[in-house]
């Protein structure tokens, strides 16, 4: 199998617009790619940071929430229960 000959000419010139459209790709790829070192950053500090605590994490308020909601119900329910056996222990 013969070789390609090669390509000697010089590739064109790019336009002003094909600039300004490389130009503009690469600051918006240069923006994300901080963006997503800076969140890598972040969890690894968060990350470091509970790992160094002693004891359990802190609740997230939503964890608070569902929490004081089981207490209701849970005390809700003892109220019927204990309702009952009063009144079947009187009678």
């Amino acid at each position: 199998m013969k070789r390609k000959a090669p390509n000697t000419e010089p590739p064109r010139a790019l336009t002003e617009a094909e600039k300004d459209n490389l130009r503009k790709d690469m600051q918006e790829s240069s923006k994300w790619a901080r963006e997503e070192l800076k969140k890598r950053k972040e969890v690894r500090a968060s990350c470091s940071d509970q790992l160094k605590r002693v004891g359990p994490r802190p609740l997230t308020p939503k964890e608070i929430e569902d929490l004081r909601q089981d207490m209701k119900d849970a005390s809700a329910k003892m109220r019927k229960v204990l309702e009952k056996r009063g009144r079947t222990k009187r009678s």
